[in-house]
């Protein structure tokens, strides 16, 4: 069932599809419901499946202003309580997957067990050539600022995918990708299965090793040949992961 619920000022599209114990299904940024739909196919036999659309993305409204990640978990937990739920499976890919952290450090009571798929969340290493767009932007900012340049435009400075937004989805993006959550992966006491491609170039295996190392209970698959979408390249084992990790862990534990 698709429909268009309120969580506050914002018109929020859920699906939901399935029975049984709840299970969070989080799209990475850009997506929607429709880009997670083979992992709620596969997963929906085994529980409930609740998938949305994240403010800004899919057919929900735009925040009002720039979201980080604390609104989007906010949200989140918005739309548990609509639907009655109070603790949930999680499955998470990228932008989802940092939804999902901070939902695990701050929230835990409300989260049972997690997969992230290619989760974002640790800050990536950054080479010579961002410092350097870095300094220009401040330079060029600063001279703007005094007087001593007539012409600013802050989207020659930012990446591509920055540049191709606009407005309170640009100040968003800028939020986000900012925030690292490497502080909060301590405190992120439920099971986590994290799944990455080995040839994944925006959230690399390095970011995935240190998390597998700062959080408790995590557990870490590489899938060999495979980039961001490895749960759309390999959707049989990935979705076969998923499904043994949340719904049988007992039988893993006993092998």
């Amino acid at each position: 069932m698709i429909e268009s619920i309120r969580i506050g000022s914002l018109s929020v599209r859920v699906k939901t599809e399935g029975e049984g114990e709840a299970l969070l299904l989080l799209h990475g940024w850009g997506g929607s419901i429709e880009s997670v739909a083979p992992l709620m196919a596969d997963l929906s036999p085994y529980c409930r499946v609740i998938a949305f659309d994240f403010p800004g993305f899919g057919k929900s409204d735009a925040p009002k202003k720039g979201w980080g990640v604390k609104e989007y978990a906010t949200l989140t937990r918005a739309v548990m309580r609509r639907y009655g739920v109070r603790r949930a499976h999680i499955v998470g890919h990228s932008f989802g997957g940092r939804v999902a952290l901070y939902l695990g450090a701050c929230f835990g009571g409300t989260v049972n067990r997690m997969v992230l798929l290619a989760g974002a969340g640790v800050k990536p290493r950054r080479n010579i050539r961002y410092y350097y767009r870095k300094y220009r932007y401040r330079v060029a900012k600063f001279l703007h600022r005094h007087g001593l340049c007539n012409k600013f435009d802050a989207q020659q400075y930012g990446s591509e995918e920055y540049r191709s937004l606009s407005g309170v989805m640009r100040h968003t993006f800028s939020l986000v990708v900012e925030e690292d959550l490497s502080p909060l992966l301590g405190r992120v006491f439920a099971p986590t299965l994290l799944i990455y491609g080995d040839k994944d170039r925006e959230t690399p295996v390095y970011m995935a090793k240190k998390m597998a190392r700062l959080m408790p209970k995590a557990t870490l698959q590489i899938q060999k040949k495979c980039g961001h979408f490895a749960y759309l390249e390999k959707r049989m084992q990935i979705s076969y992961a998923c499904i043994r990790f949340l719904f049988y862990p007992k039988e893993k534990e006993n092998e």
